[in-house]
């Protein structure tokens, strides 16, 4: 609630008042510095939640010098105004828990405040800031990554539509390979059956040996000779080209 209620000043949670090893500093629940030029003002406050440690606190009195003015800030009920010095003010917490209120105003005290504590806010100040810094740079980092996550998918959805289409592309071209192949074989019938009826055997033709042994029956045409010989021809390249698609990889 504090912290809320100083949310334009500078709050500084557990202050304390020098370095630690020199054992004769105080320790703020909370200080605060107003952000004004104008009316300079340093606010300690020192936190009650149980009676007894308001009562025994004969350290308090130490907070005095490091601040403007202080406060002690409790629960409701537990400290009663009159009970407080004239050096201090009481702040409490309602019933309720939802808002923070000043029972008695503290004294107005023009002091000035001794250099240990700004030395010390200033050291801590450098670390805060240095621990913000690394969490920005932590954020940029994932910053930057979801950029390139970003541009790594698009560019893995272009590269993809190119591998799709290379692929489709391929598989055309293998389509119209395998049609000519079929249309090939079916040719390859053609002349396998003609071959065979002239009393060839088709798995074990050479050309040269069939078209002497046709010249040489010479019972048939000029034309059928030209025929049988184109389909030799037709055979021959067939088998070409089933060699070429057998050493293709693709």
């Amino acid at each position: 609630m504090l912290k809320e209620k100083h949310l334009e000043d500078v709050f500084i949670p557990e202050c304390k008042t020098g370095p630690t090893q020199h054992g004769s500093h105080v320790r703020f629940d909370a200080w605060v510095m107003r952000k004004s030029w104008a009316n300079p003002m340093v606010i300690g406050y020192e936190i009650k939640v149980n009676r007894s440690d308001f009562v025994n606190d004969q350290k308090w009195r130490g907070y005095l010098p490091f601040c403007n003015e202080f406060y002690w800030v409790c629960p409701y009920g537990l400290i009663d105004p009159n009970e407080v010095s004239d050096d201090a003010g009481l702040m409490c917490v309602s019933k309720n828990c939802t808002r923070i209120y000043t029972k008695k105003r503290a004294k107005y005290r023009n002091v000035e405040i001794p250099e240990s504590i700004w030395r010390y806010i200033l050291m801590g100040r450098v670390a805060i800031t240095r621990m913000a810094e690394r969490v920005v740079s932590e954020r940029e980092r994932w910053e930057e990554w979801l950029r390139n996550e970003q541009i790594d998918r698009a560019f893995g959805y272009r590269v993809g539509k190119r591998i799709q289409l290379k692929i489709r592309e391929e598989i055309e071209k293998v389509n119209g390979e395998n049609s000519k192949l079929k249309s090939l074989i079916e040719d390859y019938e053609d002349v396998r059956q003609l071959l065979a009826s002239l009393g060839f055997d088709p798995e074990s033709f050479w050309k040269g040996s069939v078209s002497k042994r046709i010249r040489e029956r010479g019972c048939m045409s000029s034309e059928l000779i030209s025929s049988i010989n184109n389909a030799i021809n037709a055979l021959s390249s067939l088998q070409t080209n089933i060699e070429k698609i057998n050493q293709d990889p693709k």
